[in-house]
């Protein structure tokens, strides 16, 4: 049974609605503002506000994360626990940690995880983030030509996973994120298309490194973690009805 920290917060479902409301209503306005701006679709008018969707990026990172609640609203209107709880969680798994089973490892895992699936998005974030700073812009085409930052945004979540699996005393489980790492180096091998790390001389190497993840990966999560017969002699057996998809459990 997992053990969570008793509050004083509203209940989880009105939590949910407040947060994403707050969240909301940041991307609602500057729609609203930006449509209003570039009216009639005058070239100097996009120029001139374009950094808007940036600011609202900023600002809904911002409210999520880093400015504290108390400045915005009563604590009765608003829930600061469950933020907290996320941000120690964060700071937790940050370096592969994992709590106790009976403090929410559960969490942390499916944090982590959810944080592989996220690396692509965040990393485009760094790049939009990037380039509005060095005031290019960002409504035209994207500048993914970064060799340490990108890479690194990319194996972090994969890397925080793994680490977690090696304390878990899961080694073919880590070696399923393992298997990410061969992809992200080739395809920065490939962007920086000088000497031998061409597209040319790389493309192989590296469709067998994607080919190698996507297939471990779905088989691990297919025969292992949703624990499916797919791949398991007992599909055929009479007691699963659906052969495919039986999930068979051990007592």
């Amino acid at each position: 049974m997992i053990r969570y920290p008793a509050h004083g917060d509203p209940p989880i479902h009105l939590s949910v609605y407040r947060f994403a409301t707050v969240l909301s209503a940041p991307l609602v306005i500057s729609l609203l503002f930006f449509s209003a701006l570039t009216h009639g679709g005058q070239q100097e008018r996009v120029v001139a506000f374009q950094l808007l969707p940036n600011i609202t990026l900023v600002l809904v990172f911002a409210l999520a994360f880093i400015i504290p609640h108390r400045w915005l609203y009563p604590r009765s209107l608003w829930p600061t626990d469950g933020r907290t709880r996320l941000l120690r969680t964060f700071r937790r798994i940050s370096i592969g940690g994992l709590a106790r089973t009976e403090d929410g490892k559960f969490g942390d895992v499916l944090l982590a995880d959810a944080l592989t699936s996220y690396a692509r998005p965040l990393s485009e974030v760094y790049i939009a983030l990037s380039m509005m700073f060095t005031r290019r812009s960002t409504t035209g085409k994207i500048d993914r030509s970064s060799t340490v930052a990108v890479p690194i945004l990319l194996a972090v979540p994969f890397l925080i996973r793994f680490r977690q699996c090696l304390l878990d005393n899961q080694p073919y489980n880590a070696a399923k994120y393992a298997t990410a790492f061969p992809a992200i180096l080739l395809s920065t091998l490939m962007r920086l298309n000088t000497g031998y790390f061409t597209s040319g001389n790389l493309s192989g190497l590296w469709m067998i490194a994607a080919l190698t993840n996507a297939l471990y990966s779905f088989y691990w999560d297919v025969a292992r973690d949703w624990d499916l017969t797919l791949f398991s002699p007992r599909r055929s057996s009479q007691d699963c009805k659906y052969r495919c998809t039986c999930v068979y459990y051990t007592h």
